[in-house]
């Protein structure tokens, strides 16, 4: 290449920049609108946004964010690269924002997590807004997650608390010689006890509690392949926020995504085959999982924009992501406060002793009891 050449290509680049760098700046100037705008935080740099406020702080981000919300009120924005994000700290808001607006809001935004592990966007939660989105939803609000299903089913979460609860018994039976307190990670307990009423109602797989050599290497398998699939789910990737950086790959994450897309894909696929070569065979309606009626729903509906083993598969995986953090951290923050909170604990527990008893398990029967009696308390 000759020294013409060379200044000419830097004459684009350098060209091609200012113009890119002008266009950022006209889109920052606030347009005039009828509409009461939502403030901006302030501090945020040119094309990174607000990244340096969250990496500054030794607080973490859902802190930083409460900081911010004291300052700039209850509805504020920020920018993550080109993206700019709302964030409410409201609930009366953001009820108003997931009913009133809910239309409006379910355009989800594309990124390299859900491209790759979702199935090329085919997995519900990171579908676009359209006819394959809302029937998605209808499927799975009126054929997977009725009352009339979860009450099918159960006999899962029953079978699964008794099986926690024995082993419970069987770490202090084990070690009371040894210790008469017997230390126990809750976080853990929950965790695994969550997973297997998951996937058992997904899939009718376990988690953890193999009964044989081979049932513990497959559940070894899937229990790190599907930590791998979680943490990359939402994982920040650079060019989420700066898409010129896609190229790069910085971080790995792009090969680890399609690493464990092939895996995940494989191992779901495994269960799909296992429930499609037993279908015919299957004549207990109350015993069927989530992927028994999907199965039927989908070939019944046959949805256009994808296949229905892709359907089937990236459904079943998103309603295991769904669950699988958001109900044992809720137990361990809850079980965390009742501990923390002495008073608390105490009416808990003398409620439990008056509605339930000490010789009986609790079970959703006694739900509506707790609350008419939380009512009249009040």
């Amino acid at each position: 290449m000759d020294h013409f050449s060379f200044l000419q290509n830097y004459t684009l680049l350098a060209g091609a920049l200012a113009l890119f760098l002008a266009l950022y700046y006209i889109s920052l100037i606030p347009k005039t609108t009828k509409h009461k705008t939502v403030p901006e935080a302030s501090g945020a740099w040119p094309i990174l946004g607000h990244f340096k406020l969250f990496r500054g702080s030794s607080d973490l981000p859902h802190r930083a964010l409460a900081a911010m919300a004291t300052k700039y009120g209850p509805m504020f924005t920020v920018r993550l690269g080109i993206h700019r994000v709302l964030v409410v700290h409201s609930w009366q808001i953001a009820k108003e924002i997931f009913t009133t607006h809910d239309v409006v809001i379910s355009q989800r935004p594309k990124y390299l997590a859900s491209k790759i592990l979702g199935y090329n966007y085919g997995m519900f939660a990171f579908a676009p807004y359209g006819t394959y989105w809302r029937e998605m939803r209808r499927i799975i609000s009126f054929e997977l997650l009725s009352s009339h299903r979860l009450e099918q089913l159960k006999h899962v979460r029953v079978r699964e608390l008794d099986n926690s609860i024995k082993n419970l018994y069987e770490i202090w039976r084990k070690r009371k010689a040894e210790h008469r307190n017997v230390m126990v990670e809750m976080k853990k307990w929950f965790g695994e006890f969550n997973m297997n009423v998951i996937l058992q109602m997904v899939a009718g797989k376990r988690y953890s509690g193999a009964t044989n050599t081979e049932e513990e290497n497959e559940m070894k398998r899937s229990r790190e392949v599907m930590r791998d699939f979680f943490h990359l789910l939402g994982v920040f990737v650079a060019a989420d926020a700066l898409p010129f950086l896609g190229w790069l790959d910085l971080g790995g994450h792009e090969k680890a995504m399609k690493r464990v897309a092939r895996e995940i894909d494989s191992m779901v696929g495994r269960w799909l085959g296992e429930h499609r070569s037993k279908r015919n065979l299957e004549e207990d309606v109350e015993k069927k999982d989530f992927m028994d009626v999907m199965i039927s729903a989908v070939d019944k509906e046959g949805l256009a924009e994808y296949d229905s083993d892709t359907i089937i598969k990236s459904t079943s995986l998103i309603l295991i992501a769904s669950g699988a953090d958001t109900i044992s951290v809720m137990l361990t923050w809850t079980l965390s406060l009742l501990l923390n909170n002495p008073d608390s604990l105490k009416t808990t527990q003398e409620e439990l002793d008056n509605v339930v008893g000490r010789d009986r398990q609790t079970y959703v029967a006694y739900y509506s009891h707790y609350a008419c009696s939380n009512v009249a308390d009040d």
